[in-house]
């Protein structure tokens, strides 16, 4: 069962809600963090278009893994953290 969410829904609400299969809470993440997790990535100088491309794949990333991550699990710190593996995978190749 889908759930609404709430404008007010924090971080591991929304991971909760996308754990259950919720795009719409993915949307709402989104909304909520892109910023953050953008900013992380734009500081630790990649270029805008890799910026961009990554923040998506993270995003991705955080779709798949979310039913694997425990409960009370931040999705900043997720985010960042797969932005990161996939950064790295950017600047090796």
């Amino acid at each position: 069962m889908m759930t609404i969410t709430s404008p007010a829904a924090t971080d591991k609400q929304l991971l909760a809600q996308i754990a259950e299969g919720d795009s719409a809470a993915l949307g709402d993440l989104y909304d909520l963090l892109a910023a953050t997790v953008y900013g992380h990535l734009l500081a630790r100088s990649t270029p805008v278009d890799l910026a961009e491309q990554i923040l998506l794949q993270a995003f991705r990333g955080l779709w798949i893994i979310a039913p694997r991550l425990r409960a009370d699990a931040s999705a900043e710190q997720h985010l960042i953290q797969l932005a990161e593996e996939h950064r790295a995978l950017c600047w090796a190749s």
